[in-house]
């Protein structure tokens, strides 16, 4: 039996298509391998940023969330949705804000986890729901 072997790679263009290449897929340079190290996670990224609409709104220079909403170009909803993080107990906002974007891979806890643990306005609850979804995850941050 002839069989015969060769090395393909998949890659990725600027504007995000993917390709199927010839050959071994290069090795990542220095900037490349260093790229993924101590990015915020997506849940990090949008608690900080449910503070900054709270910052606007407080100190005036948005109306209200719906005019941040407006000129953020989202909806009211949605621009509540990321306000409601900020309801967070505070330390598990503050666990929230360290979490890092994995190097490779899903995101271990979404925004998805987050709004369930901000519909429970009892703190110490919500404290036991963050813990036991960090544990679900395998995220063991004490």
């Amino acid at each position: 039996m002839n069989t015969s072997s060769f090395k393909i790679h998949w890659s990725r263009s600027s504007g995000g298509e993917r390709s199927l290449m010839d050959g071994p897929a290069p090795k990542p340079s220095a900037a490349e391998s260093v790229a993924h190290t101590d990015v915020p996670a997506r849940v990090a990224r949008l608690v900080a940023l449910a503070h900054r609409l709270q910052t606007l709104v407080r100190s005036g220079v948005v109306r209200d969330l719906a005019h941040a909403a407006r000129l953020a170009r989202i909806t009211r909803a949605r621009a509540s949705q990321i306000a409601d993080l900020g309801l967070l107990a505070p330390d598990v906002q503050e666990e929230v804000l360290f979490l890092e974007k994995p190097p490779r891979g899903r995101e271990p806890i979404t925004e998805r986890h987050l709004r369930r643990i901000v519909r429970e306005p009892d703190w110490q609850r919500q404290r036991q729901m963050w813990r036991a979804i960090r544990d679900r995850v395998g995220m063991n941050l004490h």
